[in-house]
C-alpha cells in the first residue's frame, strides 16, 4: 500500500504542476499581449514625436523669417520717416 499511496501523491503533484503550468502559460500570453500593445503605443508615440519635432522646426523657421521681415520693415519705416522728417 505505501507504494500506491506514493503513486497517488505523485499523480496529485503532477496534476497540480500541470495546472500551474497552464496558469503560467496563460500569464505569459497575457504579458505578450500587453507587450505588443505597449510596442504599438510606443511606435505611435515615436511617430507623433517625429511629426511634432518637424512641425516645431517649421514654426521656428517661420518665426525667424517673420522676425527678419519685421526688422526690415522697421528699418524701412525709419528711413521713410527720416526722409519725411516725421521724427
Amino acid at each position: 500500500m505505501p507504494n500506491e499511496d506514493f503513486q497517488k501523491q505523485v499523480l496529485q503533484e503532477l496534476k497540480k504542476l500541470s495546472s500551474d503550468i497552464s496558469v503560467l502559460k496563460s500569464d505569459v500570453k497575457d504579458l505578450n499581449r500587453k507587450a505588443d500593445v505597449s510596442y504599438e503605443q510606443i511606435a505611435g508615440l515615436l511617430e507623433f514625436r517625429t511629426e511634432t519635432i518637424d512641425i516645431l522646426k517649421d514654426i521656428k523657421e517661420e518665426l525667424k523669417f517673420l522676425t527678419h521681415k519685421e526688422q526690415e520693415n522697421e528699418k524701412d519705416l525709419f528711413r521713410i520717416k527720416n526722409k519725411l522728417k516725421i521724427f
